[in-house]
């Protein structure tokens, strides 16, 4: 039985092979292009939900204090023009695209642009978009789950997961609403544990700021260090939920156990995703010019963020050892 497990874990396609299927697999199929192209496309050219009125606030309120003088000055610096849209890219597991983030200045087309001047407004519209971005990364991944549990897998001598065999049955809207339900109950838990970790972080730096700023900086480091290696370790969860209809407790459970196995596999992975999409990314904003040739750019970056996308299920499925339920005849 050893022996029949280090063959199987020996066969497993490394970081660069499941990459490449990944890319392989989007070529064939490559619908699966469209939502991250259309979004991109409605960020580019779409009417822009601006709150630059809020962030000047911010900042000249931030400069009355001299402790906050230097972070409004650097705040100042880094912000240009918004766009709340962006969020429809939910953060950390939405679909990719080229335009979040800074709105860029050139266009083929004048835009229109809606004002919000309120916090609380800001405050709703960013929750609504939140949502329905999560909404989006629903069908997203439904789209990927549902092409990937299609391969063909090198471990047909294990027993077949009932759960799964149901995955597969269940209509395509029932699962992205019962996908889209648990991704919320997943940013909610990350919105909870950031809380969980910043409010007393923050009292503890506002305290050692008067010590040291350097030690009340460290401070805030401390907590971003434990949020990250949380995000690392909940990372695969979507994937879980996705590919095998595992529930928001048991997914999280999942990618626990899962990254912990495969964890230098796993920074290796992120590392050649983040190195591609930062490269991308940086190559096709430089090479915006404003026209329509920004089009190529866009669904460019739609087919490369993709396949890295796909590259992760897959590194999931090939390398997943969820327990299996006992034995049960499938009829049918």
């Amino acid at each position: 039985m050893n022996t029949e497990k280090s063959q199987r874990n020996a066969s497993v396609p490394g970081v660069i092979a499941t990459i490449t299927a990944g890319f392989d697999l989007v070529t064939k199929h490559f619908w699966l292009v469209l939502l991250p192209a259309t979004l991109d496309l409605f960020l580019w050219i779409g009417p822009r939900l601006s709150f630059d009125g809020l962030v000047s606030r911010l900042i000249a309120f931030w400069q009355q204090n001299p402790n906050l003088a230097e972070m409004a000055t650097q705040l100042e610096a880094a912000t240009g023009p918004t766009n709340l849209f962006t969020v429809l890219s939910a953060p950390l597991v939405g679909v990719p695209v080229l335009m979040g983030g800074a709105v860029p200045e050139k266009t083929p087309i004048e835009r229109v642009v809606w004002v919000i001047d309120d916090y609380r407004l800001w405050f709703f519209s960013l929750a609504f978009l939140t949502v329905v971005g999560l909404f989006f990364t629903a069908v997203y991944f439904t789209q990927i789950a549902r092409v990937v549990r299609a391969l063909p897998t090198d471990q047909e001598h294990e027993e077949v997961d009932v759960v799964d065999v149901l995955v597969v049955k269940r209509p395509y809207f029932y699962e992205v609403i019962l996908l889209w339900g648990r991704l919320l109950g997943l940013a909610l838990f990350l919105f909870i544990a950031a809380l969980v970790v910043y409010v007393p972080l923050m009292f503890i730096s506002g305290i050692a700021f008067l010590v040291s700023p350097t030690f009340a900086s460290f401070v805030v480091l401390v907590g971003l260090f434990i949020l990250t290696w949380l995000i690392i370790y909940l990372s695969f969860s979507p994937q879980s939920m996705a590919l095998n209809g595992r529930s928001l407790l048991h997914a999280t459970l999942d990618s626990l156990r899962f990254v912990q196995k495969h964890l230098v596999s796993i920074f290796m992975l992120f590392l050649v995703i983040v190195i591609i999409r930062t490269g991308i990314r940086i190559i096709m904003l430089a090479a915006n010019d404003g026209s329509w040739l920004t089009l190529g750019s866009i669904l460019g970056h739609a087919f490369i963020t993709t396949a890295l996308t796909v590259a992760t299920f897959i590194f999931y499925r090939d390398r997943s050892t969820r327990p299996l339920p006992a034995k049960r005849p499938i009829r049918g």
